[in-house]
């Protein structure tokens, strides 16, 4: 096995940077270098002046360190957005949802920085695209671009910009039940299962709304909250919608002991591997909401082996869509009868599945297999 040299473009105490660092190790090549996302922002770092020929360069999820959200927040500054002394002022305070919009245009301004360095840098092997991570940080963009590709996904609404539009966009698409999600949000953040019939409304979402001093904040929480009043759905959904809300229509999700469930699908290079069922007795299936992973094989025996095939190949078809990263985690709804099914998202950092094993070895582990291929498959597109 030819040994490889890594770079990991992220922060050093983030506990995905730690498990694939402890991963390449297990394979008895060197430790990787880390390069944080803080010290490139900064300019005390440059990739060009790190990668060496020959490395494998990871893009890791910026997560949630604090001073890396408000140096993205920064960076995503403008007319309207939260201004450089608001930042300064600005403390950390656990769960607050901050101007998404903003952050996004300071992830994207972050991973430009990175595409460039990168082109300035030696030959090498990069993981995932930066370019492509850009994508899939935007739901509605990352949407039209699968189902131009014909991937099945939920209806898309569009982006509502307030409650009042988004009653107008239901009913132009004549649709009573809706999922609204951030366009640039990720892990449940913002998310909001919203239906209506006649005067009676009724929203579920990990959103909890704080009257702090006369002005209302948002909190994610790990509690997931129901909304039933029409004033407290219109206050919360109009809150959100200042965020760049998309709208999705609701797919019922296919059911198996009193839990609704769905799958993530981690796909490295083309080829679906590492399956989790997520199950919930609430319309969020995330893991980090304190949800149980299901067992799969009971899954399996409900779709049957050729409906199995089919979400597997949906999920690689997805995946195709973005074909400078080699791995993507893929969510895929099965309905409420298991005869279809749909995806939901497309993850450009889905891979964190500690534990879920795939032919013995995770994901990280079948990712370091695959990069060398990968890399000779694209390299045109990937050796800089």
């Amino acid at each position: 096995m030819n040994k490889n040299k890594y770079v990991i473009v992220g922060e050093s105490d983030s506990r995905r940077v730690q498990l694939f660092k402890d991963a390449v190790v297990e394979r008895g090549e060197d430790e990787p270098r880390v390069v944080s996302f803080l010290d490139l922002i900064s300019g005390t770092k440059r990739l060009e002046s790190v990668i060496e020929s020959g490395d494998v360069v990871r893009i890791e999820s910026p997560g949630k360190d604090f001073e890396v959200e408000r140096a993205l927040l920064r960076l995503g500054i403008q007319s309207g957005s939260l201004t450089h002394q608001e930042l300064e002022s600005l403390c950390f305070d656990r769960g607050l949802i901050l101007p998404q919009s903003q952050w996004y245009r300071g992830w994207c301004s972050v991973l430009g920085t990175i595409s460039e360095q990168l082109r300035k840098s030696r030959p090498h092997i990069l993981m995932n695209s930066p370019e492509e991570i850009a994508i899939l940080f935007d739901k509605q963009k990352c949407q039209e671009m699968l189902v131009s590709q014909g991937v099945r996904m939920p209806a898309a609404l569009g982006v509502a910009s307030d409650f009042d539009n988004l009653l107008e966009l239901m009913n132009e698409h004549n649709c009573k039940r809706v999922f609204l999600k951030p366009a640039h949000g990720s892990s449940a953040s913002g998310i909001v299962a919203y239906e209506f019939s006649g005067d009676k409304h009724k929203a579920i979402s990990t959103v909890e709304l704080v009257d702090s001093d006369g002005r209302l904040k948002l909190y994610n929480s790990r509690k997931v909250r129901s909304y039933s009043s029409y004033e407290q759905v219109k206050t919360l959904v109009d809150a959100l919608c200042a965020h760049n809300v998309f709208v999705q229509k609701w797919y019922p999700k296919a059911n198996i002991g009193g839990k609704v469930f769905d799958l993530r699908v981690v796909v490295v290079n083309g080829k679906s591997r590492h399956v989790v069922v997520r199950e919930s007795k609430t319309p969020f299936t995330n893991l980090h909401l304190l949800n149980a992973r299901g067992q799969l094989s009971v899954v399996q025996d409900a779709l049957g082996a050729d409906r199995c095939a089919a979400v597997l190949a949906t999920a690689e078809k997805a995946a195709h869509v973005f074909p400078n990263c080699l791995y993507v985690g893929v969510d895929v709804l099965i309905s409420s009868d298991f005869r279809n099914h749909a995806v939901a998202e497309v993850n450009a950092f889905g891979d964190l599945l500690p534990g879920v094993l795939c032919d013995g070895i995770s994901t990280y582990a079948a990712e370091l297999n695959a990069v060398n291929d990968f890399g000779a498959k694209l390299s045109g597109a990937i050796y800089v």
